[in-house]
């Protein structure tokens, strides 16, 4: 392996976080920086809004579900970068973003960092 340090972005989801922090540590230098990263898709919360759209002037802005789900959604992220930092048993930032399509974009810049579209991020 080259001496190199490089900086490791462990993307998690919902169903394999854990999977993907063990796979992490196996690879990882002991003193490269880590960040965790959630990436959320904004379909949740558009497909919600969208519903409430379809009322036809019969919903009122207070009941628009589409904002409570993506408030749902961000809180759901913030808990698994929660759960994932103790796995890794050392210091990582964090990281959670929230994108039309639930994927990173090469448009962007690579993530994390503060400039990426959404993103709200924790120092390690």
């Amino acid at each position: 392996m080259p001496d190199t340090e490089a900086a490791v972005v462990i993307w998690i989801t919902e169903g394999t976080w854990q999977a993907s922090v063990d796979a992490a540590l196996r690879f990882v230098q002991p003193d490269a920086p880590i960040t965790l990263l959630h990436v959320t898709s904004a379909e949740l919360s558009d497909t919600a809004h969208g519903a409430y759209l379809g009322l036809f002037g019969r919903g009122r802005p207070d009941r628009d579900p589409g904002p409570h789900v993506a408030k749902l959604a961000a809180q759901s992220a913030a808990d698994l970068l929660d759960a994932a930092a103790p796995r890794l048993g050392r210091p990582a930032g964090s990281s959670a973003a929230a994108s039309p399509s639930g994927k990173w974009s090469p448009r962007w810049p690579t993530p994390p960092c503060s400039s990426w579209p959404g993103t709200a991020t924790a120092p390690a």
